[in-house]
């Protein structure tokens, strides 16, 4: 009877295993990452006072322990934090050991059900991001030395607004940032396309002269030079419309700090979920580069890059790769 009991001992872990490895694709991921990490929401004063929901991806380990921290910054998605494609990658970022702060921007996800919100009048994005990093930095186990701040989309960019003026900000993570080096006069009904955008996002009308006080702090440009102790990793999707490339391509160019540059191929602007909602994942593959992209990145020496140095061209993560 012993010995049967020390062969199932043996036996039993490798059957788990064997199982485990069964569940393959976006089912599988989300099981797995379950069991790996903790999550928590939290609410939180930003601009004026005014309430915002954040939610912490926390590793496990022991009591006590600071981890190295990212403040994410969500994209132009009607879900903000909960929209799948962040989800999916920020449980991953958690799986490989940091604490993820995400939380809604005013007027989306949980955050657009504060009573005191109004929109457009209340929008302060970057406000808010700094509201939510102040928190961060207070309540949650951060290793002050290990920061970033990271974004997707219109989340890229006030990341860039976020970290280039804080100095507890040593590292900033722009994925695929939008555009917002708009024409001048006016289009179809008086509007640009980020402002329609905008306002099909947050069911609301936005005067022109709202939206030109909400888009004034997003354009990356404007926070050039960096300050010398900021360094800066900015990701492209292969797929990504022209604007966009062109738009990361020159502020890269530009920056004289150190970087990185990193395009992820065979995916489109949302890293492998449908582009108009970001909610069904089509390729898991593009979100797992993503989150190795960040880790590799993080993971490497500070300023590991001389100011100013990078190829043009940049690097592309191994197509076979996940």
């Amino acid at each position: 009877m012993r010995t049967i009991h020390a062969v199932a001992r043996r036996i039993l872990p490798a059957a788990a295993c064997l199982a485990a490895g069964i569940l393959i694709g976006a089912e599988g991921e989300r099981l797995s990452t379950l069991f790996r990490c903790r999550v928590r929401e939290v609410s939180f004063s930003g601009p004026g006072r005014r309430a915002l929901v954040g939610r912490v991806y926390r590793p496990r380990g022991l009591p006590g322990r600071r981890y190295p921290a990212i403040l994410f910054i969500h994209g132009l998605l009607p879900k903000g934090k909960d929209t799948p494609l962040y989800v999916h990658l920020l449980r991953r970022l958690a799986r490989k050991g940091y604490l993820v702060f995400a939380f809604d921007l005013g007027g989306f996800g949980e955050s657009v059900k504060a009573a005191n919100y109004r929109i457009p009048h209340d929008c302060d994005f970057t406000g808010e991001a700094e509201a939510a990093l102040s928190y961060m930095l207070r309540h949650l186990p951060v290793d002050g030395e290990r920061l970033a701040v990271a974004g997707h989309s219109i989340g890229a960019n006030l990341a860039v607004a976020v970290g280039s003026r804080d100095e507890r900000v040593g590292r900033i993570i722009a994925i695929s940032p939008g555009n917002f080096k708009e024409p001048s006069g006016t289009e179809w009904e008086g509007t640009t396309p980020l402002q329609r955008r905008f306002q099909r996002t947050v069911r609301r009308t936005v005067p022109r002269r709202e939206w030109e006080r909400i888009k004034e702090p997003l354009n990356i440009f404007r926070y050039l030079p960096l300050r010398r102790s900021a360094q800066v990793l900015l990701i492209l999707a292969e797929d990504d419309a022209a604007n966009i490339v062109e738009y990361g391509a020159e502020f890269h160019d530009r920056l004289d700090v150190p970087k990185r540059f990193v395009v992820i191929p065979d995916v489109n602007h949302n890293f492998g979920f449908d582009i108009s909602s970001a909610e069904e994942m089509l390729d898991p593959a593009g979100v797992i580069r993503l989150a190795r992209a960040i880790h590799k990145w993080m993971e490497a020496p500070a300023g590991d890059r001389r100011p100013g140095e990078g190829s043009k061209t940049p690097h592309a993560l191994d197509r076979g790769a996940r």
